[in-house]
C-alpha cells in the first residue's frame, strides 16, 4: 500500500512512502519540480468532476515538462529507510521540519494505523 507517492501534490511531494512485508518504506527524492508556469486551479473531487480533473492532470503534465527540476538541497536527500511503524511516525515528522514536503495525511493515516495496532494487541 502506498501512502503517498512522488506525483502527489502535482508532483511536489518529495517522499515516496508505502508499507512492506519489512515495514514502511520511505525514500526522499533528489529534486523537485520548478513550475515555470502557474498551475491551474484544482476542481473539487467529487464524481461530476472527473471530466475537468482528468483535463487539469493533462495541464498539469505538459506544463511540468515544461519545466525544469532543482535540487532539494535538504540533509536527507536521495536516503532511504525501512522502519517500522512506531519509527516511521515520528522521523516522517522531523522530515516534515527540516523542510520535505508530502501530503499532512500521511502522517495521520499512519498514527491512525498504529493506534489500531495497539488497540489490536489489548484485546
Amino acid at each position: 500500500m502506498s501512502y503517498c507517492r512522488w506525483s502527489c501534490m502535482d508532483w511536489q511531494c518529495d517522499l515516496y512512502i508505502y508499507e512492506s512485508n519489512a515495514g514502511i518504506e520511505i525514500h526522499v527524492a533528489n529534486n523537485r519540480i520548478v513550475y515555470t508556469e502557474e498551475l491551474p486551479v484544482e476542481p473539487p473531487w467529487i464524481k461530476e468532476n472527473i471530466p475537468a480533473i482528468l483535463e487539469r492532470r493533462a495541464v498539469v503534465d505538459a506544463i511540468r515538462e515544461r519545466s525544469d527540476r532543482k535540487d532539494i538541497g535538504l540533509p536527507h536527500d536521495g536516503e532511504s529507510w525501512t522502519l517500522d511503524i512506531e519509527d516511521a511516525v515520528p522521523h516522517l515528522i522531523m522530515l516534515r521540519e527540516l523542510g520535505y514536503q508530502f501530503p499532512d495525511y500521511v502522517i495521520e493515516t499512519l498514527e491512525e494505523e498504529m493506534q489500531e495496532e495497539q488497540n489490536e494487541h489489548c484485546r
